[in-house]
């Protein structure tokens, strides 16, 4: 292999046929610049696949030794929570796959090289996965000062700036167990910031952000808080 191909082996040995449709499936994507409706049907089965075998490696720990093939160690958080890795398996697996979309722009990919289209994604998704686990590590540090700085800010604070209080702690004894950057992601959203802003002000990727509120956002909605506090 090249050092552009990935050294992961997801697949069974390449057969003959394999190799023929991966090609053949290359050029029909390739004649439409890998865009349009087959592309987008091809690239949301490649995130299924990527997000399966991410978050299976993560469980048994193998992506560190999937790193290690690629000359990318990466020392695996010890406290993260299964939301913690579902956020940066999403991150690695967008960023393997827009890596993947211009590779074989590139005409990077062969057939006759061994790997098939699957594998070589799962490489691309592999050598994603530390800048993604260095960037959330980066973005894990800046938000626990934040929350220092808000923790202290808070004290000063009247009740009555809160516009809606009693939804507000309704939400917060709702999100106890959360990580307490999931309480604050939700905090900012009730109080109406935007998922950019959020993003900023947090230091998280928009991505991480929309994927917290999506997750909290069906617990409050089978909670009943969300429709209580549109009723108010």
């Amino acid at each position: 292999m090249t050092g552009t191909e990935p050294e992961v082996s997801l697949d069974d040995t390449q057969s003959d046929c394999r190799r023929e449709a991966d090609a053949e499936l290359c050029a029909v994507l390739a004649a439409e610049r890998f865009s349009g409706p087959l592309w987008e049907h091809y690239a949301e089965e490649l995130a299924r696949y990527g997000c399966a075998v991410l978050s299976a490696w993560l469980r048994t720990g193998l992506i560190a030794a999937a790193c290690r093939r690629h000359g990318r160690p990466v020392a695996l958080p010890t406290d993260w929570t299964a939301d913690d890795q579902w956020e940066i398996v999403l991150e690695a697996v967008a960023n393997g796959l827009a890596t993947f979309r211009l590779s074989l722009l590139d005409g990077r990919w062969s057939a006759t090289a061994g790997a098939s289209l699957r594998t070589y994604f799962a490489g691309s998704c592999v050598r994603a996965f530390p800048n993604v686990l260095r960037a959330w590590t980066r973005e894990r540090q800046r938000w626990i000062q934040a929350e220092r700085v808000w923790a202290w800010a808070d004290r000063d604070v009247p009740v009555e700036a809160f516009a809606e209080t009693d939804a507000v702690h309704e939400l917060e004894a709702m999100l106890a167990d959360s990580p307490e950057r999931t309480k604050a992601v939700m905090r900012l959203s009730f109080e109406g910031y935007a998922v950019a802003e959020i993003a900023e002000t947090l230091a998280m990727t928009p991505a991480a952000v929309s994927a917290v509120l999506h997750r909290s956002r069906t617990k409050a909605r089978e909670a009943g808080l969300l429709a209580a506090r549109s009723s108010r």
